[in-house]
C-alpha cells in the first residue's frame, strides 16, 4: 500500500480549509485562489504517489532479477551418500555432472538434453555386491525422465558394463547415469536409494546452473597383488549343490580375443580355464547351468566377465552341453583379463560358503 507523505496531506488540508473559509459574497479572486490551492495540493500528492509506485516497482524487479540470477548461477555440488539396504550399507559418491552431446546418430530419436551423473560406489557389505543395488529415479516437472539410452563407442562399452561386474567387500568402482531432460524447463530432482528402497537420498538440481563435469581423472581399479577373498583355502576341486555335481580344475592357458575397431585391430588378452564337470544328479545337466552362475573370477576385486576368444572351438561350447548321470565332461571358461593381476577363482554357495578357491598369479603383462 502506497502511504501519502506529510507534506502533500497538509497541503491538501489547507487549501480545503481556504474554500470553507470562502462564503457567498466572498470576492472571485479569493475563491479562484483557494481552488488553485486544492489543485496544487492533489497535484503533488499524485506526483509523490506516482514516484513511490515506480520506486517499489524498481525494487521488486531487481529483487527477482537478483533470484533469477542466484538460480541461474547455482552450483552442483559433488557428494556423498549411504546407501543403506538388505544386508548393510554402499557409500556412493558423486565425483562429477555435466550435460553430454548427443551422437549425430542419436539425435533423430532424443528430442531432449542429456544430464550424466558421475559416481563411484565402495561396497562396504560384508558380501560381494554390483552397481545394479543402486537405485536412481530422476524428474523434472513432477514427471519421471528415464535413461536416454545413447549409443556407445567401442571403448566405452567396457565402462557401461561395470555396472554388472561383483565387486567384493572394500572395492569400487566408478560408473554413471544418464537422464533425458530439458534445460529450459523446470528444476530437476534426483532421488538415489538402495535395494530396499525406503531411505532416499534427494539431490535438487538446477538445469542452467554451473555443473563441475566429467571427473578431471579416469578411473584406476586398486591393484590386489594377493587376494584372499575367497580365505586362501587353496581348493580346486569339490562336490557342488550337495553331492550332485563334482568340478574338478584340471589347468588353464592364456590367449586373445581380436575385434575390429574402424579399421583397427585390438587385441584383448584372455585367460582360459579347463575344468572337468561331473553329474552325479538323477537328471541330465550341463556345467553352465548346474553350477557357472556360483563361481565368479575375481581380478583386482571386481568380477571378470565371460567372453569368446578368437580360436573358440568346441571345448569352450561344451559348458552347454548336457550330460546323463554318471557322465563327465571337459569344459572350458574364458575370461577377458583386465590388468596382469593375479586371479582368484572362487565358487561358493548360501547355505554352504565357499567350496573352492585358488588364486592363478602368472598372468602375463598387458
Amino acid at each position: 500500500m502506497i502511504k501519502r507523505g506529510f507534506k502533500s496531506t497538509a497541503m491538501i488540508l489547507s487549501a480545503a480549509l481556504m474554500l470553507s473559509a470562502v462564503g457567498c459574497g466572498s470576492k472571485e479572486a479569493e475563491t479562484t485562489a483557494a481552488t488553485e490551492a486544492v489543485t496544487e495540493a492533489a497535484t503533488t500528492e499524485a506526483d509523490t504517489e506516482t514516484a513511490s509506485e515506480t520506486d517499489t516497482e524498481a525494487a521488486t524487479e531487481a529483487e527477482t532479477e537478483e533470484a533469477t540470477e542466484a538460480a541461474s548461477t547455482a552450483k552442483f555440488e559433488n557428494a556423498s551418500y549411504e546407501i543403506d539396504g538388505w544386508g548393510g550399507g554402499k557409500t556412493v559418491d558423486i565425483v562429477g555432472a555435466d550435460f553430454v552431446e548427443i551422437k549425430e546418430e542419436d539425435k533423430e530419436d532424443y528430442d531432449c538434453d542429456v544430464l550424466r551423473i558421475w559416481y563411484e560406489m565402495t561396497n562396504t557389505l560384508d558380501e560381494p555386491y554390483n552397481l545394479r543395488g543402486i537405485y536412481w529415479h530422476c524428474y523434472q516437472n513432477g514427471e519421471e525422465v528415464e535413461d536416454p539410452g545413447l549409443s556407445l563407442d567401442y571403448d566405452e562399452w567396457d565402462i557401461y558394463e561395470m555396472q554388472r561386474y561383483q565387486m567384493i567387500p572394500g572395492a569400487r568402482l566408478r560408473h554413471y547415469k544418464d537422464f533425458a531432460v530439458h534445460k529450459d524447463q523446470g528444476p530437476i530432482k534426483l532421488v538415489i536409494s538402495g535395494d530396499d528402497k525406503e531411505e532416499q537420498n534427494v539431490v535438487e538440481i538446477d538445469p542452467n546452473g554451473e555443473f563441475p563435469g566429467r571427473p578431471a581423472e579416469d578411473f584406476v581399479i586398486t591393484k590386489i597383488e594377493d587376494p584372499s577373498y575367497g580365505g586362501k583355502l587353496d581348493i580346486s576341486e569339490a562336490d557342488m549343490r550337495d553331492g550332485q555335481y563334482h568340478v574338478t580344475y584340471k589347468s588353464h592357458e592364456y590367449t586373445s580375443k581380436t575385434d575390429y575397431v574402424d579399421g583397427d585391430t585390438i587385441e584383448t588378452p584372455c585367460l582360459r580355464i579347463f575344468w572337468t564337470f561331473t553329474n552325479n544328479s538323477d537328471k541330465e545337466n550341463s556345467m553352465f547351468m548346474a553350477v557357472n552362475s556360483n563361481c565368479t573370477v575375481y581380478q583386482d576385486g571386481i568380477e571378470l566377465q565371460e567372453t569368446r576368444p578368437t580360436d573358440w572351438g568346441d571345448i569352450d561350447s561344451a559348458q552347454s552341453e548336457d550330460i546323463q548321470p554318471g557322465e563327465s565332461i571337459d569344459c572350458c571358461f574364458n575370461y577377458a583379463l583386465r590388468s596382469d593381476s593375479p586371479v582368484e577363482i572362487v565358487y561358493e554357495e548360501m547355505f554352504n560358503g565357499v567350496l573352492i578357491d585358488f588364486v592363478i598369479d602368472d598372468i602375463p603383462a598387458k
